[in-house]
């Protein structure tokens, strides 16, 4: 008769096994991404790990349970389906991603060429995998398949936790203000006699966007009395990071420190918004905290501060924008147009924004707008707004 695999085992290999495959998903991966773009994010990293771990553990528990109780074929059978698919993404992770980008705002376009590549290598991952556990099966030595797969997949929560563990030395969280944010309180609200209104449109280029509109409506601006018009002006970097912190200070970035240095030290440094608030003019700027350094808020009047300024009021949309997040960084390039996704979808999905945190979404801007309309302030001697609007690299 053959040897049936005792339950202790069984549990200690189910934990290690799904535990590979789950935390990379659920855990590693979602907070890798996250570490890389930090200034991207709004929230902080203790707002999100604990939950990714808890999720996670819950997971690997009810796999453990299911897992278990099964028959030793059958349990071997779905250890090695669980297994795989974490082999499947760590590789993905470590080796076949490339240079794509773990942060999108422009639909991606694979090759085909890649995409069937990309999904070869996937498959003989799998058949070698399940070659490895047909052939151990039948020779008896499923104790042993099971050895060798917990063993590589306790190696891999090692490593990933290892590599974690580096991206938050490195990453320097510290050096980022998660704790101020930026509020939309008083966006249409003017002074009654002297204003400085700024519009910019992200991803819109004049050329390709305004001229044919003006072209085929040419009173389009008729009404717009009051503003001026730049068709030849540029923000002179070609990206969203640094033009609005370039064109809120007037200093250059060079790419030869890091970003939240240049941030901190911009607007110590910059005396443009100095000026600006020397004049009683009230200032509120509608942007990304990703472009602001920690001195910028001393000169706004639409900021908060809060140690605790988000609570979960979603768990379940929280945790899925993660997944969104980790299945677009782990999955083969055939899946990843499903997943592609903005930093402010993030944001706003993890965050609670009851207290009116800024959120990035133009469609919401404009039927505020619409609804709000503008009005007047008579305690501000001027005013001064500064909106950023995501124009056409929105992705919602």
């Amino acid at each position: 008769m053959k040897p049936k695999i005792q339950l202790k085992t069984k549990v200690i290999v189910s934990t290690l096994i799904n535990s590979f495959t789950i935390l990379t998903f659920i855990f590693f991966s979602p907070l890798e991404v996250y570490l890389g773009n930090i200034g991207q994010f709004t929230f902080s990293i203790n707002q999100i790990w604990w939950l990714l771990l808890l999720v996670g553990i819950i997971m690997i528990g009810i796999l453990d349970l299911i897992e278990i109780w099964l028959p030793d074929l059958l349990y071997a059978i779905l250890l090695t389906i669980v297994f795989v698919l974490g082999v499947g993404l760590y590789a993905q992770i470590l080796f076949l991603n490339g240079s794509m980008s773990s942060l999108t705002t422009n639909k991606v376009e694979y090759s085909s060429t890649a995409i069937q590549n990309n999904i070869i290598i996937w498959l003989g991952i799998f058949w070698v995998v399940i070659a490895l556990a047909t052939i151990m099966i039948v020779l008896n030595q499923k104790k042993a398949y099971l050895y060798i797969t917990s063993f590589i997949s306790g190696s891999a929560v090692i490593m990933q936790t290892s590599v974690l563990i580096c991206l938050l030395i490195t990453s320097s969280v510290g050096s980022y203000d998660k704790s101020t944010y930026l509020t939309n309180e008083g966006e249409f609200e003017l002074s009654g006699t002297k204003n400085t209104i700024v519009f910019i449109i992200d991803a819109c280029d004049d050329e390709g966007i305004t001229e044919p509109t003006l072209t085929k409506y040419p009173g389009l601006f008729n009404n717009l009395k009051g503003f001026t018009y730049y068709p030849n002006a540029t923000g002179s970097y070609s990206s969203s990071f640094p033009s609005i912190p370039y064109l809120l200070t007037k200093e250059d970035y060079t790419f030869e420190i890091p970003d939240y240095q240049y941030l901190n030290q911009i607007y110590q440094d910059s005396e443009y918004l100095k000026a600006l608030q020397a004049t009683g003019t009230d200032i509120r700027v509608f942007t990304g905290d990703q472009y602001l350094g920690k001195d910028a808020k001393n000169y706004l009047n639409n900021v908060k501060t809060s140690n605790n300024m988000f609570t979960h009021t979603d768990i379940v949309e929280a945790v899925s924008k993660m997944f969104k997040v980790a299945a677009y960084q782990d999955l083969p390039y055939i899946f990843k147009n499903s997943f592609e996704y903005h930093s402010a979808e993030i944001n706003n999905g993890v965050l609670n924004y009851s207290d009116q945190a800024i959120q990035g979404d133009d469609q919401m801007f404009g039927r505020e707008l619409y609804t709000t309309k503008l009005s007047t302030n008579d305690s501000y001697t001027s005013a001064y707004r500064f909106y950023h609007l995501e124009g056409v690299s929105e992705t919602d």
